[in-house]
């Protein structure tokens, strides 16, 4: 049987109210209604690729979104006239993002 975690009822929680001669400050007592959250520390500890992926999410980031020299380029040919489209170059690179999208 599954429950979905947002229809859980409190009330269909088990609770561990007995005292124990082990029972630290952390556990409840038989005539303590509250209960306190256990102290702990989680850890995470990242693979190697994990690390470089971070690194390169780091570097791209900080990477201008544009080659501002570039466009400056791209605009001034257009507007003297000596931009020049090389169809089979452009044909050539929507086939090769075609083959690595189907890899």
């Amino acid at each position: 049987m599954t429950t979905k975690i947002d229809q859980l009822v409190s009330s269909s929680i088990p609770r561990n109210n007995s005292a124990s001669p082990s029972a630290g400050p952390n556990k409840a007592s038989a005539g303590n209604s509250e209960v306190r959250a256990a102290s702990a520390v989680d850890t995470v500890k990242l693979s190697g690729d994990a690390v470089s992926m971070q690194q390169l999410e780091q570097k791209v980031r900080a990477a201008p979104a544009e080659d501002t020299s570039r466009v400056q380029s791209i605009r001034d040919s257009i507007a003297n006239g000596s931009f020049n489209i090389d169809a089979y170059k452009v044909a050539d690179g929507l086939l090769d993002s075609e083959r690595a999208y189907r890899r």
